[in-house]
């Protein structure tokens, strides 16, 4: 599984981009987002900004990940708990470097599957995802590291199913032009 985040003008104008990836051959799922940057690197203490070139991998890890809002939870609750109570609370518990937040709108292409949200978040290295202590910043402290993972558990199953969840780690290459 990879992702491919493309911005254009409009997204009637997609399909040669579309074509581009089907000819590599893989299977498109398109969705339409509005993008939510809310960290980027150098705007955390987790790591600098970014000094690396257009195309060339991104130092530490990606993790993306497919989420889908609760059965019975309102847009709007959804809203307000994802972005204004699990995003500012992840971000003081966990060392990330950059956080993207894509609010699917609908579908794009024939067959994508039902999601509701996608997320992107950049880590300083793997052992941050792999290692507890690092993921929820515990600082070797096993009671912190509780603490922390029960504050994100409760936040997370307030706005996320996590039956329905998934997420993939993976390597991040960021190519912009203008």
């Amino acid at each position: 599984m990879g992702e491919v985040s493309v911005w254009v003008d409009s997204y009637d104008r997609r399909a040669h981009l579309e074509g581009l990836i089907v000819d590599v051959g893989l299977t498109v799922s398109g969705y339409l987002v509005a993008e939510s940057l809310y960290e980027d690197y150098g705007t955390t203490p987790h790591c600098g900004s970014r000094d690396w070139p257009d195309g060339h991998r991104s130092p530490g890890v990606l993790t993306v990940s497919l989420i889908h809002r609760p059965e019975g939870l309102d847009y709007g609750t959804w809203i307000d708990r994802w972005h204004g109570t699990q995003s500012p609370l992840s971000a003081e518990l966990q060392p990330r470097c950059r956080y993207v937040r894509n609010e699917v709108v609908r579908p794009l292409t024939q067959g994508a599957p039902e999601v509701h949200g996608i997320v992107e978040e950049a880590w300083p290295s793997a052992q941050h995802v792999a290692d507890p202590m690092l993921f929820f910043n515990a600082q070797g402290d096993p009671s912190v590291l509780s603490d922390h993972i029960t504050a994100m558990l409760e936040s997370v199953e307030s706005c996320l199913d996590l039956a329905r969840l998934r997420n993939v780690t993976m390597s991040e290459y960021l190519v912009k032009t203008l």
